[in-house]
């Protein structure tokens, strides 16, 4: 079951109070979907994983303080006068705005902002474009009169976490620990992207590295790699794959 709840929570730079969602409790039933999105009831709490400060537009898992950032292994706290320069341009500005985007992508799209300019990591940036591509996702389920908005959208996010992703790849900075997990993830956002030449080479790439890659792991790709050859753009579960697992 999950349990949120409201509280009023004052912003670190402008000193303001902004309702925020708490995550009190929630669980997990069934598997994640290919891209590491969670189960339900765990993946409807998206609107608790970051706060944002409606007045000045501070973006972060606590508004209430300065996250630290990790340069070369180096914590430091960001000062306040870097976070602002980086929320009072207009760039930034515009995307906290941006009515063409559900609020909540806004939100994750401005932390990938925010990450890039002043906290440092370059994983986390793909991960939140990740998961605005989620909140446009649910966009295509529950408002269908702006379906194929959603669906471009969700693109569009996708498209801005395989630059970051890649990125990772290019500076030896790992977005996930297991083996093969990348390219998994990869081939996902490619295929949902109708890149398909580009994911095939994901799964080329992976198959360099089987001997190093758990046998679950490589299902789960030999499954995106069917997904690919049918030119299948839709999202799937690792549930989808285990049952076809079995039929072979």
């Amino acid at each position: 079951m999950t349990n949120i709840t409201s509280k009023q929570v004052p912003c670190v730079l402008c000193g303001k109070f902004t309702a925020q969602d708490i995550l009190l409790s929630t669980n997990s039933s069934g598997g994640s979907d290919l891209d590491l999105r969670p189960p339900p009831m765990k993946r409807d709490t998206m609107s608790t994983w970051l706060q944002r400060c409606d007045h000045c537009g501070f973006v972060s898992y606590d508004i209430s303080v300065l996250p630290e950032t990790d340069v070369e292994n180096q914590p430091e706290s960001l000062s306040a006068e870097l976070v602002k320069s980086i929320i009072e341009s207009d760039d930034y500005v515009e995307q906290f705005h941006c009515k063409s985007y559900p609020r909540l992508a806004n939100t994750f799209l401005c932390y990938a902002m925010l990450q890039e300019r002043g906290f440092k990591s370059i994983p986390a940036c793909g991960w939140a474009c990740l998961r605005a591509g989620w909140v446009c996702d649910d966009g295509v389920k529950h408002d269908k009169i702006n379906e194929e908005k959603h669906k471009a959208n969700a693109i569009q996010c996708r498209k801005k976490a395989i630059q970051w992703f890649e990125k990772c790849r290019s500076i030896g900075k790992p977005f996930v620990q297991q083996n093969g997990s990348e390219e998994l993830i990869l081939m996902d956002l490619f295929r949902r992207c109708y890149m398909f030449e580009d994911a095939l080479k994901e799964f080329t790439r992976a198959e360099g590295n089987k001997k190093y890659i758990d046998e679950f792991v490589w299902k789960l790709l030999e499954f995106e790699n069917l997904l690919v050859e049918q030119k299948d753009v839709d999202c799937y579960k690792v549930s989808d794959a285990q049952i076809c697992f079995k039929k072979d």
